[in-house]
This record gives C-alpha cells, sequence and structure tokens, in this order.
C-alpha cells in the first residue's frame, strides 16, 4: 500500500466559459469538481491504475466532510484530519477558444498539534 499525506488539500472546480469578461458578470457551466492537493492527485492516479492507497489528509471544518465524502465514492482509502478554517478551492476557467485561467487559493495554516495527529496516524499504517 502507498499512503499519501496532503496538508494543503484544495476543491478542484473547473468551469466552461464562452468569453471571460474582466469586471462583469459571467455566467459558466461547471464541468467538473474533485477532491485535490498533491497527495490526493497521487491517490486518486494510484486507484485508477488500481494500486493499494491510503490518503491522510488535514482537511479544515469548511470542506472536510466533503473530501470524506468523496474519498469514499472514489473507493480511496483515507483518513481527513479535520481543522479550523476553510479548505481552499482551485478554480480552472477553461475559455471555448481553448484559453485556460487558474486561481488557486493559499489555505490555512497547520498547528503542530494537528502535524502531530498527521505522525500518529501514519504510524498506525505501520
Amino acid at each position: 500500500m502507498i499512503a499519501t499525506v496532503t496538508l494543503n488539500p484544495s476543491i478542484d472546480r473547473q468551469l466552461v466559459i464562452n468569453d471571460l469578461a474582466i469586471g462583469e458578470v459571467n455566467r459558466a457551466d461547471l464541468d467538473q469538481i474533485h477532491p485535490g492537493g498533491k497527495g490526493v492527485n497521487v491517490s486518486r492516479a494510484l486507484k485508477s491504475f488500481g494500486a493499494d492507497t491510503f490518503a491522510i489528509l488535514v482537511g479544515a471544518s469548511l470542506g472536510g466532510r466533503w473530501f470524506d465524502e468523496q474519498l469514499t465514492e472514489l473507493d480511496i482509502e483515507h483518513e481527513v484530519i479535520i481543522t479550523s478554517g476553510v479548505t481552499r478551492s482551485n478554480l480552472t476557467i477553461v475559455e471555448r477558444d481553448g484559453t485556460v485561467t487558474k486561481i488557486n487559493e493559499q489555505g490555512f495554516s497547520i498547528s503542530s498539534e494537528i502535524l502531530d495527529e498527521v505522525r500518529a496516524s501514519l504510524a498506525q499504517l505501520n
């Protein structure tokens, strides 16, 4: 089994729009939404190739439960360590002409107590 750790997961959304008009109201179609962040992405890729994986991630109180639901639906074994704050969102805007604009949020800070919980979760995998 391959374990991944994601300290700064993201809710990755992709919108499709005709032409992005800066400073205007734009209407878009939600093309996809999925759990992201480097470790989560690795676990998703591993699972798609049939490999055993376990994802450990820190999810803020706003968004953490969504990650639990999504990873369960993807049949990825995981543990979500809940912290305070808001889980970041990354937004990809794809214009119909192929132009891609990405907007990535910073994410939350990780306390030493949360890092201790991540270490304990990793130690339990041995």
